[in-house]
């Protein structure tokens, strides 16, 4: 039997990996009152952090590219949790909305408040802000540390 290696083992795994995929929902539920409580306060906390985190950019004046992408990482971390909240409040806490799993993957959100469906749905999209703010923080803090090891080594920093 032949032994894949080098270039041609990552494209095998995948494809292979392919074939063992099974369905994976991105949806996850908290166990009783207590656990959606405790999570809601975790939200709040981190958004509270972020923005301290913001205010102490903007309070010392850090002046570089990397403290702005972290600067806008907060931010949007900020928009991220008070979406979360909003879609736990009315998912899990309130019950206003109900979602049903439909045929081929679809989705029945339903609501006796009219529009609620269709603000659940945009805010369920939270990962438009989420992703790009861990990106940010990502390319903030790298930024950051090439900018820290460029003034160790008399470079000029950004």
């Amino acid at each position: 039997m032949r032994r894949i290696t080098g270039r041609g083992a990552p494209f095998f795994l995948f494809f292979f990996s392919l074939f063992l995929a099974t369905p994976a929902y991105a949806t996850q539920g908290h166990g009783g009152i207590e656990g959606i409580l405790v999570h809601q306060a975790a939200h709040v906390l981190f958004a509270l952090a972020m923005g301290f985190l913001v205010f102490r950019i903007n309070r010392d004046e850090l002046p570089s590219r990397g403290w702005r992408k972290v600067r806008f990482a907060a931010i949007l971390f900020i928009l991220w949790n008070i979406d979360t909240i909003f879609v736990h409040f009315v998912d899990e806490q309130v019950k206003w909305v109900t979602v049903t799993r439909l045929d081929g993957g679809r989705l029945a959100i339903d609501s006796p408040i009219p529009g609620l469906p269709l603000l659940y749905y945009i805010a369920k999209l939270d990962h438009l802000l989420c992703v790009p703010a861990i990106a940010l923080l990502w390319l903030g803090l790298k930024q950051l540390l090439f900018s820290t090891q460029s003034k160790d080594h008399g470079g000029e920093a950004s």
